[in-house]
């Protein structure tokens, strides 16, 4: 337990894949609107480093980043979980916390790190997803981990003081459907600086540099994200509209297939690949539409961004209507084809095309970062009361 006038020691778990993606953007974007004379985070990646972008920022400067670099940040294996094991005990030896806050939606990583963690310490899961991350390609270890599943979800409901999910879909995932009227059971919205992303003319005007009607999409370029599929909607669109571009913001193991398929789609002049940005709210500003085709998603930030910044957003319905918090978010299947994807965005976008200003309707949701973050503050350090 925290002493008298210290701030709460919190220790922030995750996987890590090196990249700067949501569940790095959620823990930073948190912690960074914290008052750390209250709380106190450290920070373990399993795998790789996802903050390392932001090391020598000020909101990181007492805290202890570490990546054990013990397990593949993905298609890992049960072998990869009992090296893992050893790496975690040793490391929660020389390491004390009041709290640890695990953020995954991998069931076995959950259930390592409660073996894990010293008896006494308030243990607090989160999924941030609703599928694995990543599928396995190797059948026998697909067959052993689906026997682990249901033994593991036990185990994470018995060892956890506190079960949170960025969506009541995410949690489902993780913990199952009755854990819905679990008293425990909490939605940490992904919050973000709503005033930040709120449409403004100005930082439009300095960031537009195109007369054409600029499509967005903001994600990493995994399977998940469903970027082929994004760039056969985007054929079409600018099939029928040649006056149109798409910006592709964000960075991954995929990159340079899709970088092929640009050129195979004969869309070099008209595809603009931004990599990882600092200035995602400003470049939203100056977007006209966003695309977002995913397979599957927990709570995706970048929606509510996009949403904040009064972008007309057309998502696939494989994600959860929970992300529909404004009148902006517009669901379109899978199973449609890329021109028909095309011809709905396009018919929808004739009807209106007038940039809605739906920041205050995201703070009312619970949207705004500084008073969510204030929430899961007190919370901590209720927690150890």
């Amino acid at each position: 337990m925290a002493e008298e006038n210290k701030p709460v020691k919190v220790l922030q778990v995750t996987l890590g894949d090196g990249s700067y993606g949501g569940v790095a953007s959620f823990l930073y974007t948190f912690y960074s609107n914290m008052d750390h004379h209250r709380v106190l985070c450290d920070f373990l990646y399993c795998a790789k480093n996802s903050m390392a972008s932001k090391m020598d920022t000020e909101a990181l400067k007492q805290s202890k980043v570490t990546a054990l670099d013990a397990i593949k940040p993905a298609n890992n294996g049960p072998g990869d979980y009992a090296k893992l094991l050893p790496a975690l005990k040793k490391y929660f030896r020389e390491n004390s916390y009041d709290i640890v806050h695990i953020n995954t939606s991998n069931i076995y990583l959950c259930a390592c790190v409660l073996h894990s963690v010293p008896k006494g310490t308030i243990c607090i899961t989160h999924s941030h997803n609703t599928k694995p991350v990543v599928g396995d390609s190797h059948s026998l270890k697909r067959c052993i981990k689906d026997f682990l599943f249901l033994p593991c979800r036990k185990y994470v409901l018995h060892q956890s003081d506190y079960y949170f999910a960025c969506s009541k879909a995410a949690g489902i995932h993780l913990y199952g459907v009755e854990i819905l009227s679990n008293l425990k059971f909490k939605v940490i919205y992904n919050a973000i600086d709503v005033e930040r992303f709120r449409f403004n003319k100005d930082i439009r005007k300095k960031y537009r540099n195109t007369e054409n009607f600029v499509f967005g999409h903001v994600g990493r370029m995994t399977e998940q994200k469903n970027p082929f599929f994004l760039l056969k909607i985007f054929k079409e669109i600018h099939q029928r509209r040649p006056d149109s571009e798409l910006w592709i913001i964000g960075e991954g193991e995929l990159r340079q297939d899709i970088e092929k398929a640009i050129v195979d789609f004969k869309l070099t002049d008209s595809v603009k690949l931004l990599g990882r940005r600092d200035d995602v709210a400003e470049l939203m500003q100056a977007m006209d539409a966003f695309i977002f085709p995913s397979l599957y998603e927990g709570l995706s930030i970048v929606t509510i961004e996009a949403q904040a910044a009064g972008l007309p957003i057309f998502a696939s319905d494989s994600i959860s209507p929970e992300h529909k918090v404004t009148e902006l978010m517009s669901f379109l299947s899978l199973k449609q084809s890329p021109a028909e994807w095309a011809d709905n965005i396009l018919a929808a976008l004739r009807k209106t095309n007038i940039r809605c200003d739906m920041s205050d309707e995201l703070i009312a949701a619970g949207y705004e970062i500084n008073n969510a973050a204030k929430d899961l503050e007190n919370f901590y350090i209720n927690a150890v009361k």
